[in-house]
């Protein structure tokens, strides 16, 4: 049973880890090449809210963050397996016979280790930036669902804490908490994360794309998405696939 390597991340034999990562992409590496055991369950935020739905304020909140599409930095918790975790793990690896083909059998077992990682990874926070260090972490939650639900035209800082019955200094304190910056830097950084993502789907121009996340100057917009994303926001758009595809459609009309 050998280690297993997520670049800048070790996992070691005998443990469970949960971790929220943006990138749709991760590459593990054995890097003792030894037999090994092991299972991994991805699920999408999409999936996560999903599933989750009717349990969320029973969770933790960087967990209610992340399925809601609230959270932008990436967290990561390791915990060894306990033994209820190991024997649903046993469960799903070696069915009984005449359940290795049912794919009810799986995803019930699926729900069952993650209703129970949910429950032991939320006794304690994966990291410092987690934000359930917060002074008022329910708070959070609602000024940041507040700030997704609002990116076109949010309300002002001062507004906001009236509306939470906190004072903006307060607000500020907690958000630095939960996310390392302000309350208008974590907007900042949700309104280029969903423009980045606009434009990866294609269908939605630069301009469309500045208007539709609260930036009314296109310069502006530019020069947050470079900052933000390391690329200008035509050159994340003309990477697409929707947009290639919409060129050679126009080169190539037959």
């Amino acid at each position: 049973m050998g280690d297993v390597d997520i670049p800048g991340i070790t996992v070691e034999t005998g443990n469970c880890t949960m971790m929220y990562r943006q990138r749709k992409q991760v590459t593990v590496i054995d890097k003792a090449q030894s037999y090994r055991l092991s299972l991994a369950i991805v699920v999408s935020p999409e999936t996560f809210h999903d599933i989750t739905r009717h349990e969320q304020m029973k969770m933790p909140l960087h967990l209610q963050l992340a399925a809601n599409g609230l959270i932008d930095n990436e967290f990561i918790d390791t915990r060894s397996i306990d033994a209820t975790s190991m024997n649903i793990l046993n469960q799903i690896l070696t069915p009984e016979k005449g359940l290795e083909d049912s794919h009810i059998y799986y995803k019930s077992k699926t729900y069952e280790l993650l209703a129970v990682c949910i429950n032991r990874f939320g006794n304690k926070t994966p990291d410092q930036s987690n934000p359930t260090n917060c002074l008022n972490p329910e708070r959070v939650y609602q000024a940041a669902e507040i700030l997704a639900h609002s990116m076109e035209s949010p309300p002002s800082l001062s507004t906001l804490a009236r509306m939470l019955n906190t004072s903006h200094v307060t607000l500020n304190q907690e958000f630095r908490h939960a996310f390392g910056t302000t309350v208008f830097g974590y907007l900042r950084r949700i309104r280029l994360k969903k423009a980045r993502s606009l434009l990866e789907d294609g269908k939605t121009n630069v301009t469309e794309a500045s208007l539709a996340v609260g930036y009314n100057s296109i310069s502006t917009f530019s020069r947050a998405f470079l900052d933000q994303h390391g690329m200008t926001p035509s050159s994340c758009r003309k990477q697409t696939p929707y947009s290639l595809a919409s060129k050679n459609h126009i080169s190539n009309p037959n």
